[in-house]
This record gives C-alpha cells, sequence and structure tokens, in this order.
C-alpha cells in the first residue's frame, strides 16, 4: 500500500511540476532491487575490498528507538581528550566516513557514530522502511539529543557533535532549541538548501511547498523512482568526486544489504530542509547560539548551494569560522587520501583548542582547603 501510493503521487507530481525536474540530491541514493547475482556478487567484493576499516577498538551497540532500534557504535580511546559523535547524512551511513573515524580516534579522542533514523541500520518508518522518516528536521534533532542524554552522558568532555550533510541541519536545531548540550560543533558540508540543477530556485522551490500542503509530500522527488539505476550498477555516474575504490560503496552495501537501502528524497523532506534553512537564514533562531561552531564546506559541491551556509556561519552564528576546499566535493569519503586528512587535521585541530581550554582553566583554578 505504501509503496503503490509514493509511485502514484510521484506519478502524479512529474505531470503537475514538469518544470521543476529532477533535485540532483536524489542521485546519491540510486540503487536496483533486481541485480543478477553476479552483481551481487561483485558488490560484495567492492565491500570486503574498498570499505575502509573502522578504529581497532570499534564497537557496535544498539539505542532503542520508537518500536526498533537505532544503530550506533563506540571506539573508547586510552586517555581520552574528549568525545566526538559523527553523524552521517541522507542515504549515508558509519561505515563509510570509517577514514574519519579512525584518523580522530589515533588522535586520542573516544569516537562515536550514529546512523540517523532511517539511514544505514537505524530502524525508521513502520509502514515504509525506506522513505525517508521525516521531513522535520527539528525532529531529527531530538533524536539526536535524546540519543547523546540517554547513552553519552557519562563520555569525557569536550563533546563535540560532528554532523555531515542534513544531519547538520538536525543538529543546528538542537543546540538551538537547548535539547543537546555540547561544548562545540563541526558542520560538514552542511545542507540548507539542495541545488535544483538546472532548473532555478523559483519556481522549484514553491513548487514543492505547494505540493506538500497540497498532501503530494510523501511522493518522492519529480523525475525520480525507487531503487532506480539509470546503467548498469558500477558505471553510474558518481554525482560526487569519482574514485574507482570509493564510488560504488553505497550502491554495493545497497544491493547486499537491503535494510541500508534509502529512497531519493520525498518533496516533504526537501521542502522540510528547505523551510528549516530559510528560517536559520532569515530570522533570529541562532541569536542565543554561542558554542564553537566549525563549518567545513567544499566548492564543487554538486549537492548543496553553500550561499545560504556562508549567510548562516557569517551572519547569524556568533562564533562560526567557515573554511571552503575549493576543489573537494560533497562526498568526502570519495576524495583523495590526502583531502580526507586534511579534513581529519582540521577538526582534530579544532578539537585539540578546546582541550586546551580546559587544561588550562583546570590548572589556573584556585586551590580549595580540604
Amino acid at each position: 500500500m505504501g509503496k503503490t501510493l509514493a509511485r502514484n503521487r510521484s506519478f502524479v507530481m512529474r505531470w503537475a511540476l514538469p518544470t521543476i525536474g529532477l533535485i540532483t540530491l536524489s542521485a546519491c541514493t540510486a540503487t536496483d532491487i533486481s541485480a543478477t547475482p553476479y552483481e551481487k556478487a561483485e558488490a560484495a567484493t567492492i565491500i570486503a575490498t574498498y570499505s575502509p576499516p573502522l578504529p581497532e577498538t570499534w564497537e557496535w551497540r544498539e539505542a532503542p528507538f520508537d518500536d526498533g532500534t537505532l544503530r550506533w557504535g563506540i571506539a573508547t580511546a586510552e586517555e581520552p581528550k574528549g568525545t566526538l559523535l559523527f553523524l552521517p547524512g541522507f542515504s549515508q551511513f558509519i561505515e563509510l566516513e570509517a577514514d574519519l573515524l579512525t584518523k580522530w580516534h589515533a588522535a586520542g579522542y573516544t569516537v562515536v557514530a550514529l546512523d540517523l533514523p532511517g539511514q544505514g541500520q537505524s530502524d525508521g518508518r513502520q509502514d515504509y522502511p525506506t522513505l525517508p522518516w521525516s521531513g522535520d528536521m527539528s525532529a531529527y534533532g531530538d533524536v539526536i539529543a535524546a540519543f547523546a542524554a540517554g547513552n553519552l552522558a557519562d563520555l569525557p568532555r569536550p563533546f563535540i557533535p560532528i554532523a555531515y550533510s542534513f544531519a547538520g541541519n538536525a543538529v543546528l536545531h538542537a543546540i538551538t532549541e537547548e535539547t543537546l548540550t555540547a561544548d562545540a560543533v563541526v558542520l560538514m558540508m552542511p545542507a540548507f538548501r539542495v541545488r535544483t540543477g538546472p532548473w532555478p530556485e523559483f519556481p522549484a522551490f514553491p513548487f514543492l511547498a505547494v505540493a506538500d500542503g497540497l498532501g503530494f509530500g510523501e511522493a518522492l522527488v519529480p523525475t525520480s523512482q525507487e531503487f532506480r539505476l539509470d546503467t548498469e550498477l558500477f558505471s553510474a555516474t558518481p554525482v560526487c568526486r569519482f574514485r574507482p575504490d570509493r564510488s560504488y560503496l553505497t550502491n554495493a552495501y545497497f544491493l547486499t544489504r537491503p535494510e541500508y537501502q534509502v529512497s531519493p528524497p520525498t518533496i516533504a523532506w526537501v521542502n522540510g530542509l528547505e523551510r528549516s534553512g530559510y528560517s536559520f537564514a532569515n530570522t533570529s533562531a541562532l541569536e542565543e547560539v554561542s558554542v564553537p561552531i566549525l563549518t567545513l564546506i567544499a566548492g564543487k559541491d554538486a549537492l548543496i548551494d553553500n550561499s545560504r551556509t556562508r549567510t548562516i556561519c557569517s551572519s547569524k552564528l556568533s562564533n562560526c569560522t567557515l573554511i571552503e576546499f575549493s576543489e573537494a566535493g560533497h562526498c568526502t569519503y570519495t576524495e583523495p587520501d590526502s583531502h580526507i586528512q586534511i579534513v581529519a587535521d582540521r577538526v582534530i585541530r579544532f578539537a585539540d583548542t578546546l582541550t586546551q581550554q580546559d587544561t588550562a582553566s583546570a590548572e589556573s583554578a584556585p586551590e580549595t582547603n580540604q
């Protein structure tokens, strides 16, 4: 029933809104549920050969969530300098960014990562598991805050969430609404507005808002379809930088492990992200946020319009530092190893600054008589 409804609504919207075209974010989620045994075997080989290793002390765990669970993991440092919580983006999952997790752990931090609802192996919607869990970015923020309070409260400080893509939008809600207590935040290629491909923002976004209001929110974005593969599984053109050993990892996981599959974005999801980003950029919603925020953006990001991110960091956040990697694309894990190292080092340097401040404060505190 749910799949039929989504397909029918998607069909209607492709005819009702022919001027909008494809929201390019949907290209990240292409997969194929009718692949041949050969393709499945090839996908399994790609995962076994090219998935970056997680930290040596990594432990998988689960946390209760609605009628299911959230999947998370942790690598505890021997003498931790603090705790870093990594939050993957849309259609992404923990394994893809294992390189970064390993580098942060090697730098002395306890590292935690969480698959958000409906992503990776975390449960999402019960009625239709592959559709995005919600179009409300604040709801994702509430999940992050509840998870941190229930599972990470006793871990060493400073506590720094590192939120990638749409998770950056969500975590900013949690910080703004004071449901999440953090010592600092890292926004990695945050999604406050998606690109609309060759079509102008007007009429694309207004039409999506109207479609959502008319009850078509669960339709997939126009011209997309469920589990689409435009060409052969391992010859489709990636949206992010092409890297032979990494560019097809997501499809390989989707193909061999159906629980990882995520549909293209729905109209409600894209509209919710746009509405949230607009609010951050054009209202006083962030005026009380004072924690240090490091914002990393990619100069060749084909998925995210960074102009709104620049506005939010420069004009709406009082303690935000923005760094642009001019030659990088949206997906860190498909970038060259040298770039992955640079990103890891930037985060470590940012976190180390907080650690050093905490140490200096402790050393300068007056002694008390017992």
